[in-house]
């Protein structure tokens, strides 16, 4: 009975399409509140990941940043970010993004549950969303899909900013990832 469930584990993962990240027309960002009044946004501008989707439905997410691709169109900002104080660069140059359980909604949206990474923390998060398509890509003719995904974490669970107070960056940052996914 084990060796049958296992290969109906098996099947299905073999059976889900893995799709490539467009970087060009992707991004992985993220918002805090600054002052408690606005918003500072930014990005990574360096990513990768593994993408599976099966008759239309996620199956798989995995992915990587490299932290020092990080971008606020502010530099003085962004070399704070990279320091010790922060994100500590130097030392854990990457950040990772797993999807442990995706759950499809009634209403075309799903849920991602998903451990991240930061530094030597990793914690479990949840990301809501949407995979859209497919499309045919009218130049390529390849099948494509839009995934897009949101949620927010505690900097401070991940030891980032530890010393700064709520009144100057906001503890919850918004996380925001949008992916175009080709065949």
């Amino acid at each position: 009975m084990r060796f049958y469930t296992l290969s109906l584990i098996l099947a299905g993962l073999l059976s889900a399409t893995p799709y490539k990240i467009d970087t060009t027309h992707s991004s992985v960002g993220f918002s805090a509140t600054h002052l408690l009044v606005s918003k500072v946004n930014g990005d990574f501008s360096q990513f990768k990941g593994a993408v599976d989707i099966e008759k239309g439905q996620l199956k798989a997410l995995d992915g990587e940043i490299e932290i020092k691709s990080i971008d606020t169109k502010n530099a003085k900002r962004d070399k704070d970010l990279l320091s010790a104080n922060f994100f500590d660069a130097h030392e854990y140059p990457k950040g990772y993004l797993k999807a442990t359980k995706i759950s499809q909604k009634g209403d075309g949206g799903l849920q991602v549950k998903a451990m991240l990474k930061l530094k030597d923390t990793e914690k479990e998060i949840t990301l809501n969303g949407k995979l859209t398509g497919p499309i045919k890509h009218p130049m390529s003719g390849a099948e494509v899909y839009g995934l897009e995904l949101h949620g927010q974490v505690s900097r401070k669970a991940f030891k980032i900013g530890q010393s700064f107070p709520a009144k100057i960056v906001g503890e919850d940052i918004q996380i925001a990832i949008h992916l175009e996914l080709h065949r």
